[in-house]
């Protein structure tokens, strides 16, 4: 039998249309796939990824299989919370990140003052509107019943708690001011004395909400038992013994 043989191609000229086609496709050489985790990587992931004092969001909300449910991490202030949502699909997803957000962009300023520091701005901001004797009020009840429960802490760590201690610890104890002279009574604070203390505390966490200090809504209560101050009303003879002796001073000077 005769075998025909075919002529052979030229391996230059197919590699040259080679490159011609691919220039003439405008193909780009194809990028380098990296190279996959390895066993201990890919459980070393977390499932959840967090941010640390961070105001913006820089993460998204990761499907939790066995939980059925979204999940996203995130950290402001050393606090650290987990938000979810267990609505299917990317609806869920956008529920759980936006969650994260209202929590994030909460606009409060800087939470590591101390209560005893931003006290005494409330005070001094208190002198540009108000009178001495209030601003003097305000001023002795924070060193006598405020203060010494709650000034050390932090106002973005500060609760309700923390205010109805300070009022529950006066009742009993009254005044907790360092170095102070002996008290004239050792009988626990009148109920009008314990409200003045919660008046004040609540001006001052106003004061801090208004200034983006904190958030906080504290309800704060007077114990029951907490004592009327008693009236002693003058009767009409003790009313005469008064305008009628010749000791009554009146600003100063002798009674007429």
């Amino acid at each position: 039998m005769r075998k025909t043989m075919l002529p052979e191609r030229d391996p230059g000229r197919r590699v040259l249309l080679s490159v011609v086609r691919k220039k003439a496709a405008g193909v780009r050489p194809a990028a380098k796939k990296k190279a996959p985790p390895s066993k201990g990587q890919r459980h070393s992931v977390p499932l959840c990824m967090e941010v640390d004092f961070m105001k913006k969001r820089v993460n998204t909300a990761f499907w939790v299989e066995k939980e059925k449910r979204w999940c996203i991490a995130v950290q402001k202030n050393g606090t650290r919370k987990r938000f979810y949502s267990s609505t299917p699909g990317r609806t869920g997803q956008r529920e759980a990140n936006a969650k994260a957000d209202a929590w994030l962009d909460d606009s409060i300023r800087d939470g590591r003052k101390k209560v005893a520091a931003l006290y005494a701005e409330w005070v001094e901001e208190l002198k540009l509107t108000c009178g001495t004797s209030y601003v003097t009020q305000c001023q002795r009840y924070g060193d006598c019943y405020i203060l010494p429960t709650c000034g050390n802490i932090r106002i973005d760590e500060l609760t309700e708690g923390d205010l109805q201690k300070a009022i529950d610890v006066s009742f009993r104890k009254r005044s907790q001011k360092k170095n102070q002279r002996k008290p004239i009574s050792n009988q626990p604070l009148s109920r009008k004395t314990l409200m003045t203390i919660r008046a004040a505390e609540t001006a001052f966490v106003k004061w801090c909400r208004r200034n983006k200090y904190t958030t906080l809504h504290p309800d704060l209560s007077i114990p029951k038992n907490a004592r009327m101050g008693k009236r002693t009303i003058l009767q009409p003879t003790a009313l005469k013994t008064l305008f009628s002796v010749d000791t009554r001073t009146y600003y100063g000077e002798a009674g007429i």
